[in-house]
């Protein structure tokens, strides 16, 4: 399965997919069929940006049920939604995130 990834190289902001610390640079649109360009970049040159922007993220708290459960919450009968704001999508990049990657 691809990893892709949105990143920032000086002035530039592109898509790629990661393997290990090599990004495979692709053009287009993300999420309309976007074609390879042949270019790799060292991920340790890039800054890594959210998947996409945009304004808001509306999440399904079902998504949450294993946690609810550890907290003895009871199951909704219906979903609850929540929204997240832009600003919480990606932490600052530190040692210990760019391990995750």
């Amino acid at each position: 399965m691809a990893r892709w990834i949105r990143f920032q190289q000086g002035s530039r902001v592109g898509i790629g997919t990661l393997d290990g610390d090599a990004i495979a640079v692709h053009e287009g649109d993300l999420f309309d069929a976007p074609r390879p360009t042949g270019e790799t970049l060292d991920l340790a040159v890039v800054k890594v940006l959210i998947p996409c922007i945009a304004p808001k993220m509306i999440c399904l708290w079902n998504n949450f049920a294993a946690n609810a459960q550890k907290q003895n919450l009871p199951q909704p009968a219906e979903p609850l939604w929540f929204i997240k704001a832009a600003t919480s999508y990606l932490a600052r990049r530190t040692d210990q995130t760019a391990a995750l990657l």
